[in-house]
């Protein structure tokens, strides 16, 4: 009779079981948008970093060869490419959900590069070519910038200003 006693105490019930996956199932609820928006925060970071990395590259490229270089943006397809002024070159696209434009301006297209191209000369000193490129997301946004003397930054737009 103890053997039959134990193994009916050694399981566990249908309710027990039950009420388990529903707390996991409510936990699961309350942590998905906390972990969705931190996986959008970490997209834009990131690809704003990548942008900045491009824009680097391609100008040590324009100096170390002697060719100028030139990043074209086409922020309706939410693309660019980094190759020799007017040639082919390497196309990259946005990861889902980030989109070129600024947040502060609904009206732009997020690119402040004249005709939406940054050259890079292969002469040191001034750069021709100075702007930014902003990226956003439903978590926020990124703005990279070439200044005239070919300094790139990265600044984040807090909901109120760019910081």
């Amino acid at each position: 009779m103890d053997l039959v006693a134990h193994r009916a105490i050694a399981g566990y019930t249908l309710m027990e079981v039950t009420l388990v996956v529903g707390i996991m199932a409510v936990l699961a609820a309350i942590a998905w948008p906390l972990t969705t928006d931190l996986l959008d925060r970490a997209t834009l970071a990131t690809t704003a970093e990548t942008i900045r990395g491009e824009i680097r590259k391609a100008q040590r490229q324009a100096h170390a060869s002697g060719q100028a270089l030139e990043l074209r943006v086409d922020p309706r397809a939410g693309s660019y490419i980094v190759g020799p002024t007017g040639g082919p070159g390497l196309l990259s696209r946005l990861p889902a959900g980030l989109t070129f434009g600024s947040p502060d301006d609904g009206d732009s297209d997020g690119v402040t590069f004249r005709h939406n191209t940054a050259r890079f000369s292969p002469r040191p000193g001034l750069q021709n070519s100075f702007g930014s490129i902003t990226v956003r997301s439903r978590a926020g946004a990124r703005r990279v910038t070439v200044s005239i003397t070919g300094h790139v930054s990265i600044t984040a737009w807090n909901g109120r200003a760019w910081q």
